[in-house]
């Protein structure tokens, strides 16, 4: 809308180890954004310090980037109520947001949104895939899981796979039984990320992301090879990749317990790409008699889903075709902005004649 942003990666935060480098570091920052004056602040997961709130009096918009499980500094939340809205893009998340003390009237009801267009680029890839692989450390995996009786672990994983039940407490229960895993435990086990790309392996599959070659290198090589290092992070990048791919596959995080869905959806239903994604109840309701998505419940169905649409062309371009006209009827940001506009009153969904874009830089390098 061309107003002036200023954005601020927080990832230095928290690798740091040296408080008087740390504090030199948020020094910097905190003068920076004192300077910009920001008339309204968005934080994804709340990865927000209290030194920005300080030097700020303007409102603070919470987006769910995940569940509340995963958001940082929950205690400034309370502390700062006065200024903070939260905005969500599913019918749950309000419970959320109510359990950390919203106000029903601060939370901000709003819909997924992309700035993805659709460009008539040559198929060069079969299917794409952009993610990160949820990389853990192998010592974990094996302090946690591998005293538990291996027999037990592969039956409960067919039957998550058999009957499309997102419960993984019910699942745990049943076949573990009394155990100390964590919420976070459970998103690791029934993570099917690698099981779904192994799956389509021999259909052609280009690979994005983060830490592929280090989490998987070991037990799979060809999706190693399958994986290409090159940076794909912006708007330019994402939507270079999906429209010149036939097949664009979204893996949701098990947090998503098979109803919501990941932001990149509407940015893969926006592409000139065709989207098969994991199951979503809240996407299957939002697009009902509209655009019927092609969506898996195990990593196995998706095999089939991907071969249909790779061989039917005219299957292929009805999808697309469909999605297209879904995004721009329900899924762009303008919608969004003004609805933040109406809550806050802070007027982003005005045309601004600002400078552009500012970053503050950090160079951590993992």
């Amino acid at each position: 809308m061309g107003h002036d942003v200023l954005w601020l990666n927080l990832i230095q935060f928290y690798y740091i180890s040296d408080n008087r480098s740390k504090k030199e570091w948020i020094n910097s920052w905190i003068n920076k954004v004192k300077k910009f004056q920001p008339d309204i602040i968005f934080t994804f997961n709340n990865q927000i310090s209290e030194e920005i709130i300080k030097v700020t009096n303007c409102p603070i918009i919470l987006f769910e980037a995940d569940l509340s499980e995963f958001f940082a500094n929950t205690d400034l939340i309370k502390k700062y109520k006065d200024r903070y809205y939260a905005a969500t893009f599913f019918e749950q998340g309000k419970k959320q947001y109510i359990s950390l003390g919203f106000r029903d009237d601060r939370i901000i009801p709003l819909h997924p949104a992309t700035s993805v267009k659709r460009e008539n680029k040559p198929k060069i890839h079969n299917i794409s895939f952009i993610g990160s692989s949820f990389w853990v450390d192998n010592e974990y995996v094996k302090k946690q899981f591998l005293p538990f009786e291996r027999h037990s672990f592969y039956q409960m994983f067919r039957k998550f796979w058999e009957s499309n039940d997102y419960d993984y407490e019910k699942l745990v229960n049943r076949y573990l039984g009394k155990n100390k895993l964590s919420v976070f435990d459970h998103y690791l086990i029934f993570d099917s990320r690698s099981y779904t790309l192994q799956s389509v392996l021999d259909l052609g599959l280009k690979l994005y992301g983060v830490y592929w070659d280090k989490s998987v290198s070991q037990q799979l090589l060809p999706l190693v090879c399958a994986f290409d290092k090159t940076p794909m992070y912006s708007l330019r990048h994402n939507q270079d990749v999906y429209n010149s791919s036939k097949v664009n596959l979204s893996i949701s995080h098990p947090q998503c317990r098979g109803y919501a869905h990941p932001w990149r959806i509407y940015d893969i239903m926006a592409s000139g790409g065709a989207l098969v994604s994991s199951f979503s109840e809240a996407l299957s309701d939002r697009t009902k008699g509209y655009v019927d998505i092609p969506m898996y419940h195990s990593p196995y169905d998706v095999r089939d889903l991907c071969k249909k649409l790779l061989k039917d062309t005219p299957f292929r371009q009805e999808v697309i075709s469909a999605s297209n006209e879904f995004i721009e009827k329900f899924g762009r940001w303008i919608d969004n902005f003004k609805t933040i506009q109406e809550y806050t009153g802070v007027k982003i969904a005005e045309p601004s004649n600002g400078e552009g874009s500012a970053s503050i830089e950090y160079d951590y390098k993992s």
